[in-house]
């Protein structure tokens, strides 16, 4: 599972400059969240459990930027946005049977929440998440859906 975390990781390497993503057509979709961030999409509805092409990247700030929960992100603070996590996406309410994107069943690592059970149901949105910490660690667990390290 340490091989395909790190492809994740080496896959959205590039998109820790803004300025790539925005490129490549990735956009905020969320306001801030307070232990993620902000997330972004390059494409909507943003669904997807290609590992190493997930639909979502979320960035968290640097410190020089405190936008207050449900803020919209502002362009002008690109550069104090920092990547920290990848988002999966399925349509739906798939907790009882979501998606199987890492092999994490066999992992000596302890995971502290596992990939079954990091997937989440946003009702508001209507899909089922799973977050993974790729480019920050989060000491929650690398599935967990928060980061207690992030405001």
């Amino acid at each position: 599972m340490s091989h395909q975390l790190n492809a994740v990781r080496t896959a959205t390497r590039n998109y820790r400059d803004i300025e790539t993503a925005r490129e490549d057509g990735y956009v905020a979709i969320s306001p801030y969240v307070p232990g993620m961030g902000f997330h972004f999409a390059d494409e909507l509805p943003p669904f997807g459990t290609d590992r190493e092409d997930p639909p979502v990247l979320v960035y968290f700030t640097n410190g020089s930027y405190d936008p207050d929960p449900g803020d919209e992100h502002d362009c002008d603070h690109d550069d104090d946005l920092v990547l920290g996590a990848v988002e999966y996406l399925v349509p739906g309410d798939q907790t009882d049977d979501p998606p199987d994107v890492f092999d994490d069943e066999d992992s000596p690592r302890d995971l502290h929440v596992t990939e079954a059970e990091g997937w989440h149901f946003e009702e508001e949105e209507g899909f089922t998440g799973l977050h993974a910490g790729v480019h920050r660690g989060n000491p929650a667990g690398v599935f967990h859906h928060t980061n207690p390290t992030i405001d």
